[in-house]
């Protein structure tokens, strides 16, 4: 458990601005020299939430105000979270914070509940890879980690998945699920490198 709210705590401050070269680094990009970013919606992007009904201020000196998503953080103690907490749960529509790259490509970042989606557009808009961490807000020391590349249909190359996951294991100290199939075989796991070696090579 520790490792796990470790992780999860370093995936959400992956969320603040400050943050955000690291982002960059681990999609192997940079930020622009004139680093631009701002808030935007995603289309047709919701995410089910509870809305606090009025403002919160916390034993510890948090505060939530009205009209703002309740977040279930796994490392937050149970009465921060949603189901201690009065509101509703809507469909609240997705913004993201962008950030623009040196190689005129751009990354989007939000909180998707249990934990961050990033996502990496090309210059045009077009999606070319996302990565989701989710830990898990049930089941004990789980974390599920979502990666898809987007490829072109007539030269899909499925190497590139491993390509960006690789540098967000290794920033989560979890390479072994990388390629250390030893360590996996105890637990009659595979590494992302040997799926992909069964399925494509």
């Amino acid at each position: 458990m520790i490792k796990k709210f470790s992780i999860a705590r370093k995936s959400d401050e992956l969320e603040l601005p400050q943050n955000a070269f690291i982002v960059a680094k681990l999609l192997g990009e940079e930020l622009s020299d004139v680093t631009s970013s701002e808030m935007i919606d995603l289309p047709n992007s919701y995410l089910w939430v509870k809305i606090a009904s009025q403002d919160i201020t916390f034993s510890d000196g948090t505060k939530i105000l009205k009209g703002e998503p309740i977040f279930n953080r796994v490392y937050d103690p149970e009465w921060k979270k949603p189901a201690e907490i009065q509101g509703d749960w809507v469909f609240m529509p997705v913004k993201a914070m962008k950030y623009n790259l040196k190689s005129s490509r751009y990354f989007t970042i939000f909180h998707s509940g249990e934990g961050p989606k990033i996502s990496l557009y090309s210059e045009d808009g077009k999606p070319i890879f996302w990565t989701l961490i989710r830990p898990s807000g049930t089941e004990v020391g789980l974390i599920r980690n979502y990666n898809e590349v987007i490829c072109d249909k007539d030269h899909p190359d499925p190497w590139l998945l491993a390509k960006f996951a690789e540098p967000i294991m290794e920033y989560f100290d979890i390479q072994e699920y990388y390629s250390d199939d030893a360590y996996l075989s105890k637990f009659n796991e595979k590494s992302l490198s040997k799926i992909l070696q069964i399925k494509y090579s």
